[in-house]
């Protein structure tokens, strides 16, 4: 199962470790991650069970983490060409 994505935080959130971040860590296995100083984002690549499966060779997903006032919390896979 390749279920396999990536997805941007601001890096102020990370720094400040606000909770939409603990409760998006604790949903996956991050693989690697790269702060993009002109942005100041950091990228994400994580498996989580959240994503979509997706074949070898298949370029990976880009997703967006969305959240409620209540605590839920979902992703959405953008659409292609959008961050």
């Amino acid at each position: 199962m390749r279920r396999v994505g990536k997805f941007t935080i601001p890096a102020q959130w990370v720094a400040e470790m606000r909770p939409e971040v603990t409760r998006v860590m604790g949903m996956c296995g991050v693989i690697r991650a790269e702060h993009f100083m002109h942005t100041n984002e950091v990228e994400y690549w994580a498996y989580c069970y959240r994503f979509r499966e997706v074949s070898l060779g298949e370029v990976t997903p880009t997703y967006r983490w969305l959240f409620t006032a209540e605590g839920d919390v979902w992703c959405e896979e953008c659409d292609r060409g959008h961050r």
